[in-house]
């Protein structure tokens, strides 16, 4: 086997030794022998690495140089083994003391020939094996003949016993050092990757800090610009506060001359009024004398006065009382004959009433008639301005015939679609307040018609409407655009209101409810009910006569979506339910096209007490 040459020309510098890709291989001598392998790159010899690794080497050696008997089998006197054993201790004492010098020196060629010496060393103590086994076999001197007669055949078997197991642990050892290299690299790649996503991971946080470090410039400037333009501000501040304070002075000075001049105008007004006052009094004193003494002659002359009177009043007494008497005497004659008359006064009188009642049953009927006639001039009169309307519209048109007017004011109803033109042009040249009607339909309101269509409902809605229907044609608007004009007609309509397609919050649905809660019908149809939270209406409807509530296309998928979203009806229920007067009044609700099925809605009603409503999923 032979040892890689290592010379001194391997440093890299005078006071430091380097062994740059090194082999050390330390011999160890047990009955197997093995042979330790270590790879290094450029480790210096004064590293604590490599002084460990050597003085490792060292101690196997010391442990490899030992001898015993039972380790060569030695079966012959004692005397020549310990002879041997002085030999070879002296040996393996002068190898162990020349590595430690060569150490201590960091002499690495010296340490590599010493360690040289060592195999030796070795190979005398492989050769002494044989020959002691030799000798336990056949005796001493025979087999020390054998020994010197065959020394070069045993040698040479020796040597070549030696390489072939010299050559089996090299391979074993370049196989594992192969795949001890390979996981090395593979260590050293993965830590690379490692070393390299934490550089990445680092820039990171360095980009992301200096883009704060630039932020916080940023706002320092910005801060500081502030702070220069407060200074400013306050040396204004302070400038208008100097300015203030010498006007505050002047004002002062001012006031106090004013103090002193009002003080002294004041003490001239006291003395006046004391001057005025005692005239005032000595004039009263001298009046006070004047009226009492008028006062005493007034009073002897109304004395005078009631004694003439007292006299005059008892005269005239006494002659009354006779002129009484005599009239008392002529009324009981007159009496007599009025109770005959009485008679025939009263059956006159019973005439007279039927008479009266006849009048007024009369007058009822012309009244009535009268209205009637009114209002059936009122019809002629829209019906006349819808005529004239449309001929004045299609006058310079090139049709020669004036179409027919579609307005239709019959038997005291009126529908008016707002979408159609003759419609909202006959509705804008509304002048005056609408006769009283049975029923009234404003359909297909658009949305630039809201101003003028809460004008109507505020100005020209009848006086008295038994049943009104109010339709949005367009897209969901909150009914708080007509808020002013619904509550001012909430008395107008007597029997019925229904709102079509509008958005209705909870408070104007309570307000709503609580307005129209003296009709027999009310309806929501088409409408998106914000029914989110339970409200409280125990008060509000202590008096109700809604007997029919229409919620008909309400919680549809496009209208609160009550199918997936239950409790909101249920919100809806268990708030009317808290009303006693509601609960009593509702006989039925229509709940047509709102995404729940009959079961699902008599459940809920049910549970809230609603056993005597009927539920209908038509109309």
């Amino acid at each position: 086997m032979k040892f890689p040459n290592c010379e001194a020309s391997s440093c890299k510098s005078q006071s430091q030794h380097y062994i740059p890709r090194m082999e050390i291989y330390a011999c160890t001598l047990h009955r197997d022998t093995e042979y330790s392998y270590f790879n290094h790159n450029s480790i210096p010899l004064e590293s604590p690495e490599s002084t460990k690794l050597l003085l490792k080497v060292i101690e196997q050696c010391r442990k490899d140089l030992l001898i015993s008997p039972q380790m060569f089998g030695y079966l012959g006197p004692e005397s020549e083994y310990s002879a041997l054993n002085s030999t070879l201790v002296e040996g393996r004492e002068h190898i162990i003391n020349e590595l430690q010098r060569a150490i201590e020196n960091h002499d690495f060629p010296a340490f590599y020939y010493i360690s040289k010496e060592a195999k030796q060393l070795k190979d005398l103590l492989m050769n002494d094996q044989i020959f002691m086994k030799h000798s336990a076999a056949k005796g001493w001197k025979d087999s020390y003949a054998v020994l010197e007669g065959s020394g070069k055949e045993s040698a040479e078997f020796i040597k070549v016993e030696l390489k072939e197991k010299y050559d089996k642990l090299l391979k074993a050892t370049s196989a594992g050092l192969r795949q001890q290299r390979h996981r090395i690299l593979e260590q050293t790649e993965q830590e690379k990757l490692i070393c390299d996503g934490e550089v990445k991971e680092v820039k990171n946080k360095l980009t992301k800090k200096k883009q704060k470090i630039r932020q916080l410039k940023k706002d320092l400037e910005e801060k500081t610009n502030k702070i220069n333009q407060l200074e400013d501000k306050l040396e204004e501040n302070e400038k208008s506060i100097k300015k203030l304070k010498g006007r505050k002075n002047k004002y002062k000075d001012t006031i106090s001359e004013r103090e002193a001049q009002c003080e002294l105008e004041l003490k001239e007004c006291k003395n006046s009024y004391k001057q005025k006052l005692e005239q005032c009094k000595e004039r009263h004193e001298q009046e006070i004398k004047t009226c009492k003494k008028d006062h005493k002659a007034k009073i002897k002359d109304l004395k005078k006065h009631i004694q003439k009177d007292l006299e005059t009043t008892e005269q005239n007494y006494i002659e009354e009382t006779k002129r009484l008497q005599h009239n008392c005497d002529v009324l009981e004659e007159e009496s007599k004959a009025k109770d005959a008359r009485m008679s025939d006064l009263i059956q006159e009188y019973k005439v007279a009433v039927t008479k009266l009642r006849y009048a007024r049953g009369e007058k009822e009927f012309i009244k009535c008639m009268f209205e009637r006639q009114i209002k059936q001039y009122s019809i002629r009169e829209l019906n006349f301005l819808s005529s004239q309307v449309n001929r004045q519209k299609f006058a310079s048109s090139q049709y020669n015939v004036v179409p027919k007017v579609d307005l239709k004011l019959e038997d005291s109803q009126l529908s008016l679609a707002l979408k159609n033109k003759r419609h909202w042009y006959l509705f804008k040249q509304l002048n005056k307040r609408l006769p009283n009607l049975i029923r009234l339909d404003i359909d297909s309101i658009l949305s630039p018609q809201i101003g003028q269509v809460h004008n109507f409902l505020i100005k020209f809605f009848p006086k008295e409407v038994d049943k009104f229907y109010f339709h949005h044609n367009s897209e969901l608007i909150p009914v708080d655009e007509f808020s002013n004009g619904l509550v001012m007609i909430s008395e107008k309509v007597t029997k019925e209101l229904n709102i079509y397609n509008f958005e209705i919050s909870e408070d104007y649905l309570i307000r709503l409810l609580y307005l129209n809660r003296m009709k027999e019908e009310l309806g929501f149809i088409d409408c998106k009910l914000s029914l989110t939270d339970i409200l409280q209406i125990d008060n509000i409807l202590n008096e109700c006569k809604i007997s029919q509530l229409y919620l008909a296309g309400c919680g549809n998928a496009s209208l609160g979506d009550w199918a997936n979203n239950l409790s909101e009806f249920e919100n809806f229920v268990s708030w009317i339910s808290k009303s006693a007067a509601f609960k009593k009044s509702l006989k039925k609700i229509c709940m047509r096209d709102c995404g729940l099925s009959n079961d699902e809605i008599e459940d809920i009603f049910q549970k809230y007490g609603f056993t005597k409503v009927f539920i209908s999923l038509d109309w």
